[in-house]
């Protein structure tokens, strides 16, 4: 074999290599996490940008689950391995702090070997973007071994806004390369052994379970779905066991992880308010606005982001629609539009061998029966996703009345709009599925050609109309200032130096689950001194059982008890008539920064 023979040989081979492909789509993703964010952010020592995610994103989430990171860091080892100490009055699980249970579990392992500052959460954010971009090409892969359209086809995964939009907002929810992954399988599940996907299914599920439970369901549809298209193919009977053992396994695996993790210790409710607002609106693949929160004095409240270039906004029923955020981008719209006109377009139609029917699925990459599985599987998570108030624009469609045992089982995932998550990605996947066999299946180099240049112009507009919102997170990313608290009252640090807890008294429906800032200046300042607190900012409302124990806890002090130990921190909003009588209860009060002190001086 000559020099020549064996590079076209060795350069066939790499083209048709699925790791080649899911090892260029993770390049991409690299780059273009490094473009927005910065390297800076992976240094796994550096925490200020960390403390300051109200500046970075508007939100203090951030800043809470890093801290439910150190706080659980810090607890010792128990059973559930996930328990987390001192930001409750009773152990909870770092899964309702949203600190990515994963490697929050894995990182604590480690701790021995560790830094005594560190973090994980940069690391994070540049695997995501590396696991979407390479899952993104391997999934368009299945249907075009064309390098640079599975390139292109991997860009328009990495840059959709859905995603940049949870980045670092909601993190652990920033992981949707699961999703993809889950698209993969369902894609190859005709096409691997029956072991080898047990293992896959089994492996994604846990690991998605682990980071958000909301990718739990998505998961499991798609497998559900993947095993129901197999069944009604012909010859299923001998796979029955195989199916059933695949459908059995990582429903049981997920609860068992699910409660060694420690989710169903404790008080926590399973259901939470707010199942009506916070779903989809079904203007949300063509409207580029969302609502950024913006925290002042407090107050949380939004302000309006436009992903768009050149769109404008639409109207949604209510701010907290932005769960429901899913616009595709001028470049993905026009390409379904064009390849709409090439499919009911009899010339074009006959001469690329391409109908309407193939933007769901062809023969080359799943038969009929599992083609109307996935439109089944998103039909439901469309449903899933508007809530039982269902609105388009401003405009309510309907209000479905529900039993409150349903009620409360659809509230456990309240935030309904992120079940449209699946949808999204499956309308990009079957765009992308269309252009790429328009690419493998032309008759000649020029419709190659053409096509392949189509693609390339709709990732330029992509880009270009998604501009603002990587605009604004690279400019929010490159200007971190150090960490300063608002703690800066000297008494802070005589108080904490003699005391072991904090205690918030509370004056308000929610507490800390509405008053988040103050929630993460207190978290750092008692890791500062080694204190507990009675209550945190999590994503379960806990409030009103700390409530319940606070209150027990001034009945016991206005009988004479004495807890010199204990701070006592009211909260902003109340008026001095509203605190307890120090005398009774035996309290000295310091007002310190813009919070009410007390301490006890018996």
């Amino acid at each position: 074999m000559n020099d020549k023979t064996q590079s076209i040989s060795i350069t066939d081979r790499f083209k048709s290599s699925p790791r080649a492909a899911f090892l260029l789509g993770c390049l991409a993703g690299l780059v273009f996490f490094l473009a927005v964010f910065g390297g800076r952010i992976i240094d796994p020592t550096y925490t200020d940008w960390l403390l300051h995610s109200d500046d970075l994103e508007g939100s203090v989430d951030l800043t809470q689950h890093y801290l439910g990171w150190v706080f659980y860091r810090n607890s010792p080892w128990q059973f559930p391995f996930g328990l987390t100490e001192g930001i409750y009055s009773s152990p909870v699980s770092v899964i309702y702090t949203d600190s990515i249970p994963l490697f929050a579990f894995i990182f604590k392992l480690l701790s021995p070997v560790l830094p005594a500052q560190f973090q994980y959460f940069g690391l994070y954010g540049l695997l995501c973007y590396c696991l979407m971009g390479g899952f993104g090409a391997l999934l368009v892969h299945r249907v075009c071994k064309n390098t640079i359209f599975t390139m292109l086809a991997a860009v328009l995964f990495i840059c959709n806004p859905v995603m940049l939009n949870r980045m670092y907002l909601h993190t652990a929810l920033a992981g949707h390369f699961i999703v993809v992954a889950g698209l993969c399988l369902y894609f190859y599940h005709k096409s691997l052994p029956a072991r080898r996907l047990l293992l896959l299914w089994t492996v994604l599920i846990s690991c998605g379970t682990l980071i958000n439970a909301y990718f739990t369901p998505m998961l499991y549809g798609l497998l559900f779905f993947a095993v129901l298209g197999e069944i009604r193919c012909k010859n299923a009977t001998a796979k029955a066991v195989d199916n059933l053992v695949i459908l059995g396994l990582p429903p049981l695996l997920t609860a068992f992880l699910c409660y060694c993790f420690g989710m169903f210790y404790g008080n926590v409710p399973a259901a939470a308010g707010g199942l009506e607002v916070l779903s989809f609106n079904l203007n949300g693949f063509f409207n580029p606005l969302t609502k950024l929160t913006d925290f002042h004095d407090h107050i949380m409240g939004y302000t309006d982001m436009n992903y768009s270039r050149w769109l404008p906004p639409l109207p949604m029923s209510t701010a907290y629609q932005n769960e429901g955020f899913a616009y595709l981008g001028v470049g993905v719209m026009l390409l379904f539009l064009m390849i709409i006109m090439i499919a009911v377009s009899k010339p074009l139609s006959v001469q690329t061998g391409r109908s309407v029917s193939d933007l769901f699925g062809s023969e080359d990459t799943m038969e009929a029966p599992c083609r109307n599985s996935l439109l089944f599987f998103m039909i439901i998570c469309l449903v899933l996703a508007l809530s039982p108030v269902a609105t388009f624009g401003e405009n309510e469609l309907y209000h479905l009345p529900l039993p409150g045992f349903i009620h409360d089982a659809w509230s456990s995932f309240r935030s309904t709009a992120r079940f449209i998550w699946p949808v999204y990605y499956c309308l990009i996947t079957m765009i992308l599925f269309f252009m790429g066999r328009l690419v493998s299946h032309s008759k000649n180099r020029s419709q190659r050609i053409l096509f392949t240049v189509l693609m390339s112009a709709a990732v330029i507009l992509q880009l270009f109309d998604l501009s603002p919102g990587y605009i604004e997170k690279h400019g929010a990313f490159s200007d971190i200032r150090p960490y300063r608290t608002t703690l800066s009252d000297p008494m802070w640090d005589e108080l904490g130096e003699g005391a072991s807890h904090i205690i918030f008294y509370p004056p308000t429906e929610y507490g800390l689950y509405e008053d988040g800032k103050t929630s993460v200046e207190f978290e750092i300042y008692a890791l500062k001194h080694g204190l507990t607190l009675s209550n945190t900012y999590m994503s379960r409302n806990l409030c009103s059982f700390a409530d319940e124990d606070t209150y027990d806890h001034f009945n016991e002090l206005a009988s004479g008890s004495s807890c010199p130990d204990i701070i006592y921190v009211f909260f902003d909003c109340m008026d001095e008539a509203d605190l307890p009588d120090p005398a009774v209860h035996g309290l000295k009060y310091y007002k310190l920064d813009k919070y009410t002190v007390a301490v006890s001086t018996r």
